[in-house]
């Protein structure tokens, strides 16, 4: 073409730029495989010169980093601690048959007995057989020269933590001075009565085993009370066999229940005690056992002379029962006869 030198050398064009243009240089790539293969193949050449040495390393290195990924997984489950609940939502108390709670609410009563109208002395109870009866002890319910007993009432709580109040009238069906117990029909007052339930009973006793006493402390005071210990032996009064324990039994106390760790009914807390040289003894309020400068019934019952409370056991309490034909053995389902309330 016009005003193109003959023999001159084509245009160059500019060199296609890169299909991907966000590729990078391989060469640093290829230079850091290149020093990991070699730091490999040195590793491999002392290895094989000096295994006693490395393989040992190699192993615990090994270990240590399976245990460091294996403890980064968390295979625990949520605690129910943790739980975060919104405000405002309700909570419930906890009511879990068979806990103490329960039992102390539905199986544990409290005793007042009056005299014209006044209560004149006061013990603890255990809801037995078909919850129609009442296990106490004969010195809470019988007259002495300081009370002339005319009307028992029986007390329940609608939680542990609250003061009984008079739901039950009692009726005494038997009683014995020598083993100290007693057995109580029961009619509800009102409408308004709790749903009672009987103890299941135990008679397999061993010495050191643990056993927790629940009671009442005192006409109108405090609320349901607990103290624990462990059977320390066995004795033999008045023809029967008692449970020695070195658990506390409050004044008040005394016709309750003493519990094995399956709350079950193994003894009844009495006012006998038993001295070291192995005889009875009568328990009674004679120290100021809770500091407050008066003996009373808020005391703890100490035996005079005594080092070891004395329960009545189960097995005593269901013989005692079948004399007047009843059978506290085992418990029965609440009968719809305790629905209709004393008129």
């Amino acid at each position: 073409m016009a005003g193109q030198s003959v023999g001159a050398s084509a245009p160059q064009m500019p060199p296609a730029p890169p299909s991907n243009p966000f590729q990078t240089p391989r060469k640093h790539g290829r230079n850091l495989r290149d020093k990991v293969a070699n730091l490999w193949r040195r590793l491999a050449d002392r290895v094989r010169r000096n295994p006693a040495i490395w393989w040992p390393v190699i192993l615990v290195s090994a270990l240590a980093v399976f245990g460091a990924a294996l403890g980064s997984i968390d295979t625990s489950t949520p605690s129910t601690a943790d739980t975060v609940v919104p405000k405002g939502s309700g909570t419930t108390t906890p009511t879990a048959d068979g806990t103490i709670n329960d039992l102390i609410v539905h199986s544990i009563v409290a005793i007042v007995a009056y005299e014209n109208g006044e209560p004149c002395q006061q013990g603890s109870g255990s809801i037995v057989g078909d919850s129609r009866h009442v296990l106490t002890n004969q010195h809470v319910i019988a007259s002495d020269e300081e009370c002339t007993v005319d009307e028992i009432r029986v007390q329940t709580m609608k939680n542990s933590g609250d003061l009984p109040r008079d739901m039950f009238i009692g009726k005494v069906l038997a009683s014995d001075e020598d083993i100290d117990l007693a057995i109580l029909s029961i009619e509800p007052i009102n409408a308004n009565f709790p749903t009672l339930r009987p103890l299941e009973i135990s008679s397999s006793n061993s010495v050191g085993q643990d056993l927790v006493v629940v009671g009442f402390p005192a006409v109108g005071g405090d609320s349901v009370t607990v103290s624990k210990g462990i059977i320390s032996g066995f004795a033999f009064e008045y023809g029967v066999q008692w449970i020695k324990t070195d658990a506390a039994i409050s004044g008040g106390n005394s016709g309750g229940a003493a519990l094995d760790t399956k709350n079950r009914l193994i003894g009844i807390p009495t006012m006998l005690s038993q001295s070291s040289d192995g005889r009875g003894t009568d328990c009674r309020k004679a120290a100021d056992t809770n500091g407050d400068g008066v003996i009373d019934d808020e005391d703890t019952c100490v035996g005079v002379g005594g080092t070891f409370a004395l329960l009545a056991t189960s097995e005593t309490a269901v013989r005692f029962a079948k004399t007047i034909g009843l059978d506290i053995s085992r418990p029965i389902a609440p009968s719809p006869t305790t629905t209709s309330p004393k008129r």
